[in-house]
């Protein structure tokens, strides 16, 4: 019977004007190994920050829910949380070059070294940078689950033992589950919508919809609740978009709209 691995990790994923911030939040990354595949799921709000000046907090002043954190990197699936953006490149793309680059490996721990290797030495981007994420990596290896997780500020990769919760945020403490044998993917997946929509719900930085895949023994993919993620050029036709209206983005309060497009623009003009 296999064990049960409930990895949560809960962090910001912004864009890179908000790189300055201090402590970013928010993002849900949910991984549960089940008898028949293995369930990676994350929610899709991206939110910009601003500090108040009073308090050092930091508040939400729009966010949109229409963001990709989950990718495929060589056969494995990796969650991401944290900057969408290291060194001016979109990670998206950087997962994208690193596949065509990168010859698929059999083994979930090689691969993610080689992927931590192909950002710092080919794209020349540090591991301060790198490790402001948190990365989840799941897969099988010789039809065996496995998932590797990544702390933020971590210097080694370190692999999670099965078995445990994990969470990076008070929130998910309170959602325990009176799981019942055999685990699997159907049971547990109406949980995880429950989890998030209660998260949601209860912490702003959390949006739905979730995008929840099950990864079968050969680590092909089902999608589980599946919505459509536009995919764009770079960041600035993303910037774009939310210019011309393309992207539904909410607005906090009333100067958040010109706020937002002043930041924007800005940046599409750098």
């Amino acid at each position: 019977m296999l064990k049960l691995l409930i990895a949560i990790l809960i962090l910001f994923i912004n864009d890179s004007f908000s790189q300055n911030l201090i402590n970013p939040h928010g993002t849900l990354v949910h991984a549960i190994i089940c008898e028949d595949g293995i369930l990676l799921a994350a929610d899709s709000r991206a939110s910009w920050y601003y500090i108040d000046s009073s308090s050092g907090n930091l508040n939400t002043y729009a966010h949109t829910d229409s963001i990709k954190k989950i990718y495929a990197l060589g056969v494995f699936r990796l969650g991401v949380s944290g900057y969408t953006i290291l060194n001016n490149q979109r990670l998206e793309d950087i997962v994208d070059k690193f596949n065509k680059k990168n010859k698929p490996d059999s083994s979930i721990f090689e691969t993610f070294k080689k992927f931590h290797y192909f950002i710092n030495n080919k794209l020349k981007i540090p591991d301060s940078i790198i490790s402001r994420n948190q990365y989840v990596l799941a897969g099988y290896e010789n039809k065996a689950p496995i998932v590797l997780t990544i702390d933020k500020g971590g210097k080694e990769i370190v692999m999670r033992k099965i078995g445990n919760r994990i969470y990076t945020d008070d929130i998910a403490a309170k959602y325990k589950y009176d799981l019942q044998e055999p685990l699997t993917c159907d049971y547990v997946k109406p949980l995880i919508d429950l989890m998030y929509d209660s998260c949601a719900l209860a912490k702003k930085d959390i949006g739905t919809p979730v995008n929840i895949i099950k990864i079968n023994n050969d680590n092909s993919v089902t999608d589980l609740n599946t919505f459509k993620f536009r995919k764009y050029k770079n960041q600035k036709e993303f910037f774009k978009a939310i210019l011309s209206g393309a992207v539904n983005i909410k607005y906090d309060y009333p100067f958040s709209r010109d706020w937002l497009f002043k930041t924007l623009k800005r940046e599409i003009s750098e």
